[in-house]
């Protein structure tokens, strides 16, 4: 492999760019899928298909299990133990695969559910698989800042499936024929990778490989775990909802939630290309790191309080697109706009915990707001249905926000950069003041009003800075451009 160019002036940015755009067509092709199955196949058969996915996430947190951040940390502090990590993180999945598949088939047999739900848990096999594969890519990939190779690949995987789901989805569809559709794309997802990015699983030594995959998981148990409960986290809401108020209200929340999960799908991009950096300055200087932490935070806080104000001025449009049925939930959408805006704003906090190893006090945060979030969820959605699982979400992103920065101040010796929020916060308000002002409350170009209006006066008032930004992928790249271990294809 040849050592990479120390000049990759603007590669961070670049790179987080073109996640988010990737990011946004991928949730466009997936939210395109959910159409075809529920408008084919019938909402019973999307029903049991969005089952098996949700199996299928919790085998992939349980087959990542927190360590691919932990290697890359490692890869960018200790780049000549590169061979050997690669060797002890095979390994590892290798472990991990085996042990998932038999998580979802013993889940699908076990607990009772139908033949065509055990069938589809079989249909799963493959892509839980295959993931395996994709996260030994992505560690090399995300410690060099090629991480667009990786949303490439994944893009051009979903879309080569909605041709099959438009051909196969039809009543009395199998739920094991979506499911394999599924697992088909994560096969051309890793044969992609393969192609493009197959430099970084080369080289690996397998000596000691054991004993390497094992240091690694006594670090990444934190995360796993972490992670593997926050899957937990996220169900509850559908599981309450449907228990306590069956009908149309478990449908209103989860399709609000999709534009929660789509606005922080986008900005999680900068986060994960923050990471390697941070991680860089963290060992050489406290001072260059807080500096980048600074720069970094206000990036997110620029693109999270923007996306609230387009989520916010925009709700009845975004609704209407999914249905006309989903009108009474305009009011809880714009709730869970600040749910979205809450959990955007801590985008950075999973990388800082990573760095600064809080890895165990991030595990303790996320177990204490499960426990309060599920009280919170008893206790309001039989009042207050959807609206009370929302905001049981709302006071558990801002309790897990205020312990996360308890910790991390302990951790780092000082804070996030909070005083941006200010005139981030007063800036929005003229937004969407302006748009409710002029009548176009509700329509694609009220957010799109809102959107524009805030990112003009943001950049006005120096809510990000743009000189620093520039300075901070030119940095990236002398510091990480040289390192041994980090080359291009």
């Amino acid at each position: 492999m040849s050592v990479a160019s120390p000049n990759i002036s603007g590669r961070a940015l670049g790179n987080a760019a073109s996640q988010m755009g990737g990011r946004l067509v991928l949730t466009a092709l997936r939210f395109a899928i959910v159409l075809i199955v529920i408008k084919g196949a019938g909402v019973e058969a999307y029903g049991e298909f969005a089952w098996i996915l949700s199996l299928i996430l919790f085998s992939e947190v349980f087959v990542d299990f927190g360590m691919t951040d932990i290697v890359v940390r490692t890869l960018i502090q200790e780049p000549q133990r590169r061979a050997k990590l690669l060797g002890g993180v095979m390994a590892g999945k290798a472990v991990l695969v085996v042990a998932a598949g038999l998580v979802v088939v013993g889940a699908v047999n076990l607990l009772g559910y139908s033949a065509s739900i055990r069938d589809g848990g079989i249909a799963a096999l493959p892509a839980i698989a295959c993931y395996g594969g994709v996260l030994l890519f992505r560690v090399g990939l995300k410690a060099r800042l090629r991480m667009h190779l990786e949303v490439v690949a994944e893009t051009l995987s979903v879309a080569a499936v909605v041709p099959l789901y438009l051909y196969l989805a039809r009543p009395g569809t199998s739920l094991s024929v979506l499911v394999a559709c599924h697992s088909l794309s994560r096969v051309f997802f890793l044969l992609v990778l393969s192609l493009a990015a197959r430099n970084e699983v080369r080289g690996a030594d397998f000596s000691g490989a054991a004993a390497t995959a094992r240091g690694v998981a006594a670090l990444s148990y934190p995360i796993g775990l972490s992670l593997l409960v926050v899957c937990a986290y996220d169900a509850l809401d559908m599981s309450v909802l449907t228990k306590c108020r069956p009908g149309a209200e478990p449908g209103w929340f989860a399709g609000s939630m999709r534009y929660v999960q789509l606005s922080v799908m986008v900005i999680y991009p900068v986060a994960d290309t923050a990471f390697p950096m941070l991680a860089a300055r963290w060992r050489e200087s406290r001072e260059s790191f807080r500096e980048a932490l600074r720069i970094a935070f206000r990036l997110v806080a620029f693109l999270a309080v923007g996306a609230f104000c387009m989520i916010f001025t925009s709700a009845e449009f975004l609704l209407h697109v999914m249905s006309r049925d989903m009108t009474p939930a305009i009011g809880l959408l714009r709730l869970l706009a600040f749910v979205a805006l809450i959990r955007a704003l801590m985008s950075l906090s999973q990388p800082l915990i990573i760095i600064s190893g809080g890895m165990k006090h991030g595990l303790w945060i996320t177990s204490v707001c499960i426990l309060s979030k599920f009280v919170l969820l008893l206790w309001l959605v039989p009042r207050y249905g959807a609206m009370g699982a929302a905001i049981a979400n709302l006071v558990g992103e801002s309790l897990s926000a205020a312990l996360v920065m308890i910790v991390l101040r302990r951790l780092m010796g000082f804070g996030l950069d909070w005083p941006v929020l200010l005139p981030a916060t007063l800036i929005a308000g003229v937004a969407i003041g302006s748009v409710f002002a002029v009548g176009l409350k509700g329509t694609l170009a009220g957010g799109l009003l809102a959107g524009s209006i805030f990112t003009g006066l943001a950049v006005a008032v120096g809510v990000v800075p743009w000189a620093p930004l520039r300075e901070l992928g030119r940095s990236a790249g002398r510091k990480l451009g040289w390192r041994k271990g980090f080359s291009t294809v």
